[in-house]
């Protein structure tokens, strides 16, 4: 009876090892989960927050362009933007900054100038809109 003991005592010995190590890989692989889950995460916000600024970029060239001849020639004309050249400072355009592209949309409402800008960095997208209550006259008050 001692001897069939001694060889359960051998046998439980292994079998908490494998115990042990089936435990650890666990714990192990769950948080290799959990840190990829983060980790693309963290990348999607980077992507989104990347694609916010280029398009805010667009609104930004949007509204020089739509503005450059009153700023520099203190002309408020049909501007570099107007698209079908009815003198409404309307139109589209496209740029790229870095592997980044913006699209920007320019429409006239009454007397509120619309810019729409879609930002775009390695499939995220993030739209950004501005409006104007009134174009600039290159007058100052």
């Amino acid at each position: 009876m001692f001897s069939s003991n001694k060889n359960f005592q051998k046998g439980s010995a292994l079998y908490l090892a494998v115990v042990i190590l089936s435990i650890t890989l666990s714990i192990t692989l769950g948080m290799g989960t959990i840190l990829i889950l983060q980790m693309r995460a963290i990348r999607d916000t980077f992507y989104s927050t990347n694609a916010y600024y280029v398009a805010e970029t667009g609104i930004e060239q949007g509204i020089f362009l739509s503005n450059y001849d009153c700023f520099m020639n203190n002309q408020c004309e049909p501007t570099k933007v107007d698209g079908d050249n009815d003198g409404n400072n309307d139109g589209e355009f496209e740029g790229e900054i870095n592997g980044s592209k913006y699209s920007v949309k320019i429409t006239k409402e009454g007397e509120t100038i619309l810019y729409k800008s879609i930002g775009d960095y390695k499939g995220a997208k993030r739209i950004v809109e501005y409006r104007q209550s009134s174009a600039f006259t290159g007058e100052s008050e």
